[in-house]
């Protein structure tokens, strides 16, 4: 569905608004180097090597001429005499061969002064080769040493386009069929997000049950090997990245019938609060560091353990850093076959749920017990948080909850993967016609959803990282706007904290409007199952035909040996332009 983006806008002063310079946004050019990189790596950085290589040969070839004098490069040298250059010794034979306290018979001597000439000949015929190379390379403008040295440069540039931009990370995915696509559970009747706690109210309690047998055995035993256990180990990358790949390892060990447990320390200025300070326990001791203090060992010490290690820790900035290797046995094999090992650790920065969905080893046990969108199960059954964010949270939950409908925007203002002023606009102009639309199909009966009464006012929760734009809108919105003001210290607890209980609330707006490629509202939606808005970096605002969060490799998962058109379903479409 798309609305009239030209419709009057009766709440903001977007001159005001988008005048701002938003904590120096604008003069921060780094965002707009790696939007660069990331969206058109593929095309630029061949185009920028090659031009590079090429400016280089021709310094290289001018040096050449005008440095190195074509006589000096045919130069003869006899390199048999070079001894004779020596004016310590004439050979190695004599009583001038030796130093004086060697006698000119010890056999030491000789072999390594023997030794020393051969190399020093072995050397100067290199030398000799490398002149006559670099002669006949700079002799003339066309010669053909120096044709082949330039259409090498060719090839490796059409290389690195084909690698990039065809075959390693393309920008949309080449496999979209005209059709409608079939669910992945054909026949469920799962339905979200009116039944994210089923998951929580069955499967998970038999999941319980078996952690704390495995977990038993460990103590029993004393040691970490003695059952088959999942060790997520949290990235430094940001809070988001690190839910997403904690849920991903969860999911992994419900379907390996493993123990799950959490490695997750504080890093740096990134995320500076423990699990603890975070959730609350899921009814299983989940934290390794309460079991490392247990066994006696710390928690630097979990790699020194024969472990199989799962690495998709993905990076869309490098270009060669690409998880394709451990992608291929978790979307294709059976995981008891391919991954035996008592200890597996996980770390992962993105959900990879559709690469496990689409495995046929466990397709049917997902759809039977999570459904055709298992994010939003887990996150319900594994996830609480702690008592300190439920105290941040519940002033503005009252808020949400004595609101007509809320509207819920997360702007990404900073940071690598920052959206430009003119999404921005389209972003608010979007949520705008939302508005207008509800007020133009709704009924008053759908006013009542919250606590009975119409006399309320629709009203927007953002989540932005700009403290500045916040301030503005809060003079323009007045009591319509709700929004948070988290510290901006990354690195203290008290940051993560309210960073968390803002990405819950995200999750609890009528509708949510989401930057691209942030993981922050990823979780946000995910998290209650529903379908969010996305503007794209090309100006388009669009909702996305389904709740489940964007799998950033699933363009990976599509070109490995095993995939198959069946694998293209409907909960796959979010996933083919993640990047936006």
């Amino acid at each position: 569905m798309k609305f009239d983006l030209r419709l009057p806008m009766w709440s903001l002063d977007f001159d005001q608004l988008f005048s701002l310079e938003k904590d120096g946004y604008k003069k921060r050019y780094w965002h707009k180097v790696v939007n660069l990189v990331t969206s058109y790596g593929g095309i630029w950085i061949p185009f920028a090597t090659l031009v590079g290589l090429w400016i280089l040969e021709q310094l290289l070839f001018l040096v050449l001429q005008v440095v190195l004098h074509k006589r000096w490069l045919l130069g003869e040298s006899t390199c048999n005499n070079l001894r004779l250059k020596s004016p310590r010794k004439k050979s190695c034979d004599g009583a001038t061969a030796a130093p004086v306290f060697w006698t000119s018979t010890n056999p030491y001597w000789k072999a390594a002064c023997v030794f020393f000439e051969l190399v020093q000949v072995a050397v100067c015929q290199l030398l000799r080769a490398a002149k006559r190379v670099l002669f006949f390379y700079s002799y003339d403008r066309k010669s053909v040493a120096r044709k082949i040295v330039q259409s090498a440069i060719l090839f490796f540039a059409l290389y690195l386009f084909l690698e990039l931009e065809v075959l390693r990370e393309p920008r949309s995915s080449k496999r979209m069929l005209g059709r409608v696509l079939p669910s992945i559970c054909n026949g469920s009747q799962l339905q979200l997000p009116y039944e994210i706690t089923r998951f929580r109210d069955n499967y998970f309690e038999t999941f319980k049950q078996l952690h704390r047998v495995e977990y038993e055995r460990i103590l029993e035993h004393q040691n970490l090997l003695a059952s088959r256990s999942v060790v997520f180990v949290a990235s430094c990358d940001g809070l988001g990245n690190r839910f997403m790949g904690l849920l991903s390892a969860f999911l992994f060990a419900v379907l390996t019938n493993r123990a799950f447990f959490v490695l997750w320390e504080p890093c740096g200025s990134t995320v500076g609060a423990h699990l603890d300070d975070l959730f609350e326990t899921p009814g299983f001791s989940w934290n390794f560091a309460v079991l490392a203090s247990q066994l006696g060992i710390t928690t630097s010490q979990l790699e020194k353990y024969p472990h199989r290690l799962i690495f998709t820790q993905y990076c869309r900035p490098c270009p060669f850093w690409r998880p394709i290797r451990d992608m291929e046995p978790i979307a294709c094999s059976s995981y008891d076959d391919i991954f035996p090992e008592n200890l597996i650790i996980f770390r992962a920065t993105h959900w990879l749920g559709p690469a496990m969905q689409h495995n046929p080893n466990y397709r049917q046990f997902i759809c039977t017990h999570l459904g055709p969108q298992p994010f939003a199960q887990l996150a319900t059954a594994l996830l609480t948080p702690s008592k300190r964010v439920y105290e941040i949270m519940e002033p503005y939950r009252q808020l949400i909850k004595n609101s007509k409908r809320v509207i819920g925007l997360q702007i990404r203002l900073r940071d690598s993967y920052a959206i430009d002023e003119y999404s921005e606009q389209v972003m608010w102009r979007c949520a705008e016609s939302i508005l207008s639309h509800w007020n133009q199909v709704a009924s008053p009966e759908s006013f009542l959803k919250r606590n009975g009464s119409a006399s309320l006012v629709d009203r927007w929760f953002i989540a932005t990282d700009t403290p500045e734009a916040r301030e503005l809108l809060r003079l323009q919105l007045g009591e319509r706007l709700i929004s948070m003001d988290p510290p901006m210290d990354k690195g203290k607890t008290e940051s993560a904290q309210w960073a968390l209980a803002e990405m819950w609330l995200l999750g609890e707006a009528d509708e949510i409007i989401i930057s691209p490629y942030s993981s922050f509202g990823l979780f946000g939606h995910g998290r209650t199952g529903k379908a969010p808005w996305m503007v794209d970096r090309k100006g388009r605002c669009w909702r996305t035909p389904n709740s489940a969060p964007c799998d950033f490799y699933w363009f990976g998962v599509q070109r490995l040996k095993c995939f198959r058109d069946e694998w293209l379903t409907a909960e796959m479409v979010n996933n083919d332009d993640c990047f936006g």
